[in-house]
């Protein structure tokens, strides 16, 4: 789906954020970079409750992304 640019079932998943697993929380944050307006939005707001690691991937992948424009699988 991610080859697909299909983003519309991650807005479920990121309604349920807290219960995820640590992998799928990582996995997650570098899948909202690809979600518009709303990964953005939720992405500011959600970057002050991230733990060091999450916020780790958030910072690497967020200058990847301005160079990327698929999410690596």
């Amino acid at each position: 789906m991610a080859k697909w640019k299909a983003t519309y079932w991650l807005s479920d998943i990121l309604r349920r954020f807290g219960s995820l697993t640590k992998w799928e929380k990582k996995a997650f944050i570098v899948a909202a970079y690809h979600m518009n307006d709303e990964g953005g939005h939720w992405l500011d707001r959600a970057k002050f409750t991230f733990l060091s690691d999450e916020n780790a991937i958030r910072k690497w992948y967020k200058e990847r992304s301005n160079r990327v424009s698929e999410v690596p699988l």
